[in-house]
């Protein structure tokens, strides 16, 4: 006789979930010196409970990845610009967070300040 096998579907809801990132402090250098250090506080937006989990997961590969890029595109959007645009940053950082996770998977990047410190 064949077994009866009961399948439970787990449903995978859709609910906002926002991540806390650790403040990134990006040295910026003029010449050999750091000129400044600009603090950013960065929270992740997703939309279900299993990304989440995948980006708390690669939270360590994100920080990197966010560090490394602002690290080089800080001092060009400086140079560029008077003050640092935070939409520039947020849309900057998408694109990483997109690269790094896969995209779908960090559905906002919400930038909740910017503090620049000069030396």
């Amino acid at each position: 006789k064949g077994e009866v096998k009961k399948v439970v579907i787990k449903e995978v809801v859709d609910t906002t979930v926002f991540i806390d990132m650790e403040p990134m402090a990006i040295p910026i250098f003029q010449g050999n010196r750091v000129a400044a250090t600009v603090q950013i506080q960065v929270k992740l937006e997703t939309n279900n409970k299993n990304k989440a989990e995948r980006i708390k997961e690669m939270m360590p590969i994100i920080i990197d990845a966010f560090v490394r890029d602002l690290h080089s595109f800080m001092p060009r959007l400086l140079r560029a610009e008077e003050r640092i645009d935070i939409l520039i940053i947020k849309q900057r950082l998408q694109l990483i967070g997109d690269k790094v996770t896969g995209k779908g998977t960090i559905s906002n990047v919400l930038v909740q300040s910017i503090i620049d410190q000069p030396r």
